[in-house]
């Protein structure tokens, strides 16, 4: 496989599978520590991971039925301050782009 140490490699079904029943109850002893059911609150970088999360797994809005990837040339600091714009609404670069291009259009 790779560099990857094990403990970080990824587990897939038929892995899990191949181990034993004293391996499997590791591995579900230690997920029972990390869940939620600690009741102690996400630490910031915890909060951090879990909105970046949340991002990714809303996709782009599916208004149209394709998409087209488009490359342009933006000065840096004004993709910086997009970047950071689109960071503190809760949207990803693509989303504030097609915000502004709807806007302009006045869709």
């Amino acid at each position: 496989m790779s560099n990857i140490p094990k403990k970080h490699q990824p587990l897939i079904a038929s892995s899990f599978e191949k181990l034993s029943g004293a391996e499997k109850e590791a591995i579900y002893q230690e997920c029972e520590k990390i869940g939620p059911d600690t009741g102690e609150p996400l630490t910031a970088e915890q909060k951090a991971v879990h909105r970046a999360f949340l991002r990714k797994a809303q996709g782009r809005p599916r208004i149209r039925k394709t998409a087209a990837r488009v490359q342009a040339t933006v000065e840096s600091g004004l993709l910086k301050r997009a970047d950071a714009y689109a960071q503190r609404h809760g949207m990803t670069r693509s989303q504030l782009i097609a915000r502004g291009i709807e806007q302009v259009l006045g869709s």
